[in-house]
């Protein structure tokens, strides 16, 4: 999976260009969660395919596997303890982690464009145009962006 991290940060020196590539980037992430749901689906389907054939496998020869007398919950266990199973299993699970992270990225990508247009609208109310002293926007966004970065690396190391 692509990380996004980087490419949503919005330059605001450049809002036109963030506001021209805001929906080729967004339409890359969109893609790749739509990816994502399609395997998470496959892996649901070879899941219970594992499970229909490993039932097959189990009734047909049960002292394979341990098991004297099949009664379903004797079979589910069996099932659940074979490697093929459980491969399934994580095969399964880490399609629907790569999906969730893919549906939050696409919703990363929805905020960044409101926030565009909440930048837009700004500038079209003059809210950068100051009789003081100039602000420098993007330079206080990187300062700020620097002391969260600080601030996250120490909770970490504590």
């Amino acid at each position: 999976m692509n990380t996004f991290k980087e490419d949503l940060a919005i330059d605001p020196n450049a809002l036109d260009v963030e506001w021209l590539d805001q929906p080729k980037k967004f339409f890359d992430v969109a893609e790749q969660a739509a990816e994502a749901r399609r395997g998470v689906d496959r892996a649901k389907l070879a899941l219970e395919v594992t499970e229909a054939e490993l039932d097959n496998d189990i009734r047909t020869n049960p002292l394979k596997y341990g098991i004297a007398k099949i009664t379903e919950p004797a079979l589910k266990a069996a099932m659940r303890m074979t490697d093929k199973y459980q491969k399934a299993q994580t095969a399964l699970a880490d399609a629907q982690y790569e999906k969730a992270m893919l549906d939050s990225a696409t919703q990363a990508w929805d905020q960044r464009k409101r926030a565009i247009e909440n930048l837009v609208s700004l500038h079209g109310q003059s809210y950068y145009a100051s009789p003081s002293a100039p602000r420098d926007l993007a330079k206080k966004y990187m300062e700020e962006t620097d002391k969260r970065r600080i601030r996250t690396k120490g909770k970490e190391n504590n």
